[in-house]
């Protein structure tokens, strides 16, 4: 699954989005990323939901909510950044239902002894989004 743990950034994958944020210098990389789940009609992959993952945290940070711990390279990033509009935090929401909902995630959680933790952690991230 190339996760380590049930947090947002203990993955490869969504450690690998944070490359792409790092040479981004508005919100772009996050809407296409969170577009990406929330406009395909298929169950997202494993890959797309932890990069929509990270793509929520930020958005959470962004508002002031953020995660007990957000990479370096993320926390750099947010330096100077506005507030996000309510539009993108209501997509960042909706990419998580969608996750929480029916997802290759979702799936692979299922069935491990931590999908409870999983669950739990994801939302809570829901929560300081709404």
């Amino acid at each position: 699954m190339g996760a380590w743990g049930q947090e947002t950034f203990e993955n490869d994958w969504a450690l690998d989005w944070v490359y792409a944020l790092e040479e981004s210098e508005d919100f772009s990389v996050i809407e296409e990323t969170l577009a990406n789940i929330n406009m395909t009609e298929e169950q997202p992959e494993n890959d797309a939901c932890c990069e929509a993952r990270a793509a929520a945290e930020v958005v959470a940070a962004l508002r002031g909510k953020p995660a007990a711990k957000l990479p370096d390279e993320v926390q750099t990033w947010l330096k100077g950044k506005p507030k996000p509009t309510e539009a993108l935090v209501a997509e960042a929401i909706r990419a998580l239902d969608r996750i929480l909902k029916d997802s290759e995630t979702k799936a692979l959680w299922e069935e491990t002894e931590y999908y409870v933790a999983w669950k739990t952690s994801v939302e809570e991230l829901r929560s300081r989004l709404a």
